[in-house]
């Protein structure tokens, strides 16, 4: 009877050890766990910052491309009013500027860069909402261009 007894405290020790063991195990496969999405987020948040900057570069140099050409359309546009004199309605003015090939394509070079600078702004906000896990507290970039 005391070897059957001491059987079966060491069969309790032994499946005591194995529980043990698999909450160890399953402690440790959690914090591996935690730690990798840890990791992840960083990973993200650090391309999530390259991305961004290279966004915001491209927007600003495409804004202030495109407010020297309006600078030089206003210049031409000034140009051909003291040309035309006071009188002139905005449509004259209008029908004498596209008679000028360098306004006309002046005028759509700067459309272009508009929609451009529309484009690079629809990748930033798609940017921001495929990182929108890690996108929170980001300061809005629009103020910047403004």
């Amino acid at each position: 009877m005391k070897s059957t007894g001491r059987y079966l405290v060491l069969i309790a020790l032994v499946a005591i050890s194995c529980v043990v063991v698999e909450m160890l195990w399953r402690v440790k496969s959690q914090v591996s766990d935690t730690v990798r999405r840890q990791q992840s987020v960083e990973e993200r948040k650090a391309r999530f910052d390259v991305l961004m900057k290279e966004r915001r570069e491209e927007r600003l140099t495409l804004a202030r491309m495109r407010a020297k050409m309006n600078e030089e359309l206003k210049k031409m546009v000034d140009a051909a009013r003291a040309e035309m004199g006071a009188k002139a309605t905005d449509e004259e003015i209008k029908k004498h500027l596209e008679k000028n090939p360098e306004w006309v394509s002046l005028y759509k070079k700067a459309e272009d860069l508009g929609r451009a600078l529309a484009d690079a702004r629809g990748k930033t906000m798609k940017i921001m909402r495929e990182y929108k896990d890690v996108a929170t507290a980001q300061p809005s970039e629009e103020s910047d261009l403004k």
